[in-house]
């Protein structure tokens, strides 16, 4: 599914703060930037006189600042909390006329003390694969300079599951639980009662003369699927807090991700049609990956008890029973396969996938799937419109070219190539051939941070030679078969023109948006009021001096940013949000061709 935009992309109003943490009386200074979401990329919005809002939650106490932006999109305004502010958060929104432009940011005031360290966990560099033992690197150094030596911290550890699909695979079911035949009891919610991960533990540990140490994790074998492992440490600062310094380490069964989904949103009982993916831990495609896909049916089985009191009560057990249907594929140069299979049963059917790395670590992908009984089944065969566009990748740097697979049912064919977003950005005509049925777009800058492909292939009539020898064919009263091509008759016409229609969202670097910045000071270290002298250099993606850039300079102690870092300064998140498709594709071939 894609997501479709109902109306016009809205101004998008950032706020960079110079820090994001203040104490009442203390004043935070803002730079606000209004940018308009267009085809080219992003456009000035409208010179604006508004009111600046920063609204308590909790009290609902409010704060208004008048606020200006010119014609550039910049603004600037600075706040200073006043004593007995009310502590917490303070969510900023601007107002202009009856619209409210809301940032989705906040600042907070409150009292703290600074911290005077600063501590790391590092876990190992590669991927954690069916680890027994897992070392973890700990420091803890002052921000002033030089380790914390021999300074006692405690390191506790903890498990949890973790079923997410890898970035660019939503709707994908990747990992899952083995199944057994059998009957199993089921907890009130109509779930199978999973076996607990294995508790974590805290351990103390005296660190090293440099304020660096190393301890190891024992992984128990217990875990069968993806599994985070957080690590944290306590260690007391010197300012007289306890603070805590935390890393989260992925342990993976498998080199090998293994994932899964139906083509279609509803299947038949004799028509189960499955997309397999394999990917690497970092998420690249693998190729010739052999997958082996087995069925299993599942029946929940009720029973309803009196309790004491005259209360009732409903047992829930779910019966599980492999299928006879099972099947085999590899993997092409996408990490991509298909599979059909042929269940014979209806109701909830279990899909579990699996496959080995080259250590022999299991893989497993499990999903689940209602098939549709003939009773049941209305829509009839799979006689849609549309066609798989499968892209090569699902992210291109800006400046590349992309390539996608257009899964055609056509030998050869006549595509209508268009790039869409806000409207139709670009398009061209291109013939497409059954051989190697792939098409090559652009991928310049203004299409970050996605766009949205679109092919319509045509068939045109299948003539010449083929219709002669069908005609001939049929006068013989001789079988004649043609996979894209016979004679017209006065109840079908198999060779009349056809087309698919086929949409694929990709996502585009952020290359072309991204300035380079350096900043160089005169001396690494300052005393107490000294004047400190600051080269900043910025250039554009393509190496030229950005001669018009406006900078927004902030001097903050590094403490501070410790205790509470400062996302505001990444823009370039904030506007990059992803945009919907803007299009409704109509056709007038229907009535062309029927």
């Amino acid at each position: 599914v894609l997501p479709y935009g109902w109306s016009h992309s809205g101004d998008i109003l950032h706020t960079v703060f110079d820090r994001t943490l203040i104490r009442a009386g203390e004043t935070v200074n803002m730079k606000h930037i209004l940018r308009k979401p267009v085809a080219e990329g992003f456009a000035y919005g409208a010179a604006l006189n508004g009111t600046l809002k920063l609204v308590h939650r909790g009290s609902d106490t409010e704060f208004t600042l008048p606020l200006t932006i010119d014609k550039s999109g910049i603004g600037e305004t600075s706040w200073t909390a006043p004593q007995g502010a009310p502590q917490g958060d303070y969510e900023l929104s601007v107002v202009v006329g009856d619209k409210t432009i809301y940032t989705g940011q906040s600042i907070r005031v409150d009292e703290f003390r600074l911290p005077t360290m600063r501590a790391t966990v590092n876990g190992p560099k590669q991927a954690a694969i069916q680890p027994r033992q897992l070392p973890v690197d700990l420091f803890v150094g002052y921000l002033s300079g030089g380790g914390a030596s021999n300074m006692p911290v405690r390191v506790r550890t903890a498990f949890e599951e973790d079923d997410s699909a890898p970035d660019g695979w939503e709707g994908w079911s990747f990992g899952g639980k083995a199944l057994q035949e059998g009957i199993t009891p089921l907890d009130g919610d109509g779930q199978e009662i999973a076996p607990p991960l294995p508790p974590g533990t805290t351990v103390p540990i005296t660190l090293g003369a440099e304020g660096i140490g190393r301890t190891t994790v024992d992984i128990p074998a217990a875990i069968d699927g993806l599994t985070r492992l957080t690590v944290e440490m306590d260690y007391e600062d010197a300012n007289g807090e306890t603070l805590t310094a935390s890393t989260r380490i992925p342990l993976y069964p498998s080199a090998v991700r293994l994932g899964l989904k139906t083509v279609g949103w509803l299947m038949k009982q004799d028509d189960m049609r499955l997309q397999l993916a394999a990917l690497d831990t970092e998420g690249h495609p693998l190729k010739g990956q052999r997958i082996k896909v087995e069925l299993y049916s599942r029946e929940v089985l009720t029973a309803r008890r009196r309790l004491i009191g005259g209360f009732y009560a409903y047992d829930n057990q779910a019966r599980v029973k492999k299928l006879d249907a099972s099947c085999t594929a590899r993997t092409d140069e996408l990490g991509l396969a298909r599979c059909t299979l042929d269940p014979g049963v209806s109701g909830e059917v279990y899909a579990v996938a699996t496959t080995e790395d080259d250590q022999g670590n299991v893989a497993r992908a499990v999903r689940s799937v209602w098939l549709a009984g003939d009773d049941d089944w209305w829509f009839g065969g799979d006689n849609g419109d549309r066609m798989d566009l499968v892209p090569e990748q699902k992210e291109y740097a800006s400046g590349s070219t992309a390539r996608l697979q257009v899964r055609m049912p056509f030998r050869s064919a006549t595509a209508l190539v268009t790039v869409e977003r806000e409207g139709v950005l670009s398009s061209f005509v291109t013939p497409l051939s059954g051989k190697d049925p792939v098409i090559e777009v652009p991928m310049p800058a203004a299409y970050a941070p996605d766009v949205y492909v679109s092919v319509l292939a045509v068939r045109g009539r299948i003539g010449g030679w083929k219709l002669w020898f069908a005609d001939l064919a049929r006068r013989w009263n001789l079988p004649f078969f043609s996979r894209d091509g016979a004679s017209p008759t006065a109840l079908v016409d198999l060779a009349k023109p056809s087309y698919r229609l086929g949409i694929a969202k990709l996502k585009v670097g952020w290359e072309g948006h991204r300035l380079a910045v350096a900043v160089k000071t005169d001396r690494p270290r300052y005393s107490i009021r000294q004047t400190g002298m600051t080269d900043v250099t910025v250039k554009r993606p393509d190496g030229k001096p950005a001669a018009s850039a406006e900078i927004a300079f902030a001097a903050v102690d590094e403490a501070l940013l410790q205790l509470a870092p400062n996302e505001s300064w990444n823009v370039l998140d904030r506007m990059m949000t992803e945009r919907p498709i803007s299009v409704l594709t109509s056709t007038a071939q229907t009535q062309v061709v029927g």
